[in-house]
């Protein structure tokens, strides 16, 4: 905004408003006023009513109280007639008045009875306007009141005069008020004037300011994105720099944890392998005594059991680097009360063993899409986990429910310590595990997440209010599917 615009608009604004103000106030002081003066010259011959009551005027004297009265209140003409219309008086003499116009003006004065018209101070009055014919040019008004005359029942009063100066007067009154508004809202104006020029050196000089600090922030935040764009760069840098630490961690715990889990079995292998050998060699020992027999069978099967462990901790790593590539999965409607059942009857021995209980609740036939080996898998390592979380004497329980019309839920809940702040974060994570090293390669739920994800399913874990964690699979049920393949 140029500088003074603002007081330029502020005066306009402000005259055109005194203006319209002013002409406002003048056409309602004049209306005002024009009405006060026509009530003043009607109330004109209530006072000459007045007078000629106090006098004790009657019809007799009437001739020497009108001119006097007339002359005194400006009047150009008074009259007193009865009811019949006859003139009892008059100034100056002319002829009586008509007698209809004598009795127009009774009964527009009179009312509805003559105790009426006698009565109280301010008695009704009756008004009209009329031209006063070319000669004189203007207008007269004519007024009717009931008039008090000694000797008469009722009589009335009719005067005229003249209002062609009522117009002028009421301009003349709105044209003062006008002026007067005019000068107020002028001072005002004046006053205002100063305040707003005052006020538009200080917004000036405030957006002189905002300039300056404009262009120094728009300096400041070039030299801020320079910052940034530096800061980025070193940002990206030490991620890659942490994201490989991580890496080489994860690859350090994992290579720990093979290297402990493949170590002990490894260890027992050989140990049976060597006390198998040194029981064979020794000639005092007959092979047919049974308990040699017993001793080798002992071997052996520690042998077998150890190189089972191997073979599982190779397949988890297999299962790893398999779930970390994209693949396709045959999909069609499984059991899945019957999935949970087959997983129950291969882990209760363990579960016996351990002082544990295994439970499956939910209906007794409840369908889901998915491959039953993948899915299979899923459940052992689901169940596994809880088996090690759980604490003897504990229950692991399966819940099997619908969830919607799509999604079929299988919930594995557990009685051991719950899952840890760090774990509900990590837990997905390829080779997290919060167990000692060689007890654990952290890649269970890996691999159960890259299950699930082939399915087109989702994974939730979280601590069940009673204690203890619980692990949610929301896999597709066959109504809305049907059987068709899922990428993962």
């Amino acid at each position: 905004m140029k500088r003074g615009s603002l007081t330029r608009s502020f005066l306009a604004a402000g005259a055109l408003g005194g203006v319209v103000l002013a002409l406002v106030l003048a056409l309602l002081t004049g209306h005002e006023a024009h009405s006060e003066l026509f009530e003043e010259r009607e109330r004109v011959l209530l006072l000459v009513e007045r007078e000629l009551a106090r006098r004790g005027a009657d019809a007799a004297s009437l001739s020497q109280h009108l001119p006097g009265l007339r002359a005194a209140f400006g009047l150009e003409s008074l009259v007193v007639f009865d009811q019949e219309g006859r003139t009892l008086g008059q100034d100056p003499p002319r002829s009586a008045p008509a007698h209809v116009q004598a009795r127009a003006a009774i009964a527009g004065a009179s009312g509805p009875g003559e105790e009426h018209l006698i009565g109280g101070l301010d008695p009704p009055r009756y008004s009209e306007l009329f031209g006063v014919g070319q000669a004189r040019e203007g207008e007269l008004l004519r007024t009717t009141v009931p008039l008090r005359l000694v000797g008469r029942p009722s009589a009335f009063l009719m005067g005229s005069q003249r209002v062609d100066d009522l117009l002028p007067e009421a301009i003349g009154a709105g044209a003062e008020v006008a002026l007067y508004a005019l000068l107020g809202v002028g001072l005002l104006l004046g006053t205002l004037t100063l305040w707003v020029r005052a006020a538009e050196r200080i917004i000036a000089q405030r957006t002189d300011a905002l300039t300056r600090q404009g262009d120094e922030l728009a300096l400041a935040n070039a030299q801020l994105s320079q910052l940034a764009q530096n800061l980025e760069v070193l940002v990206d840098d030490r991620t890659r720099r942490l994201l490989q630490a991580e890496t080489l961690a994860r690859l350090g715990r994992l290579s720990a944890g093979v290297a402990h889990e493949i170590n002990n079995p490894l260890a027992a292998i050989s140990t049976s392998a060597e006390m198998l050998l040194r029981d064979l060699d020794d000639p005092a020992l007959s092979p047919e005594d049974p308990e040699l027999q017993a001793a080798l069978r002992e071997y052996l099967a520690l042998i077998r059991d150890e190189a089972f462990r191997v073979e599982g901790i190779a397949r988890d790593l297999l299962d790893f680097s398999r779930s970390s590539t994209k693949r396709r999965v045959e999909t069609g409607p499984l059991d899945a009360r019957a999935l949970l059942a087959g997983t129950e009857r291969l882990l209760r021995h363990r579960a016996n063993q351990e002082g544990k209980s295994l439970e499956l609740v939910g209906p007794e036939q409840l369908e889901v899409l998915g491959d039953s080996d993948t899915l299979r898998q899923l459940t052992l390592n689901l169940t596994l986990n809880a088996l090690q979380a759980t604490p003897p004497g504990g229950r692991i329980r399966w819940r099997l429910e619908r969830v919607g019309s799509e999604r079929v839920a299988l919930s594995c809940e557990d009685e051991g310590p719950g899952f840890s702040p760090e774990a509900l974060e990590h837990a997905l994570d390829p080779f997290y595990t919060e167990q000692e090293v060689g007890r654990g390669t952290g890649l269970g739920l890996s691999i159960v997440y890259g299950i699930v994800q082939e399915h087109g399913g989702a994974l939730r874990l979280e601590n069940r209010a009673e204690g203890g964690a619980r692990v949610i699979v929301e896999l597709p049920a066959p109504s809305q599917h049907g059987c068709e393949e899922v990428a993962a």
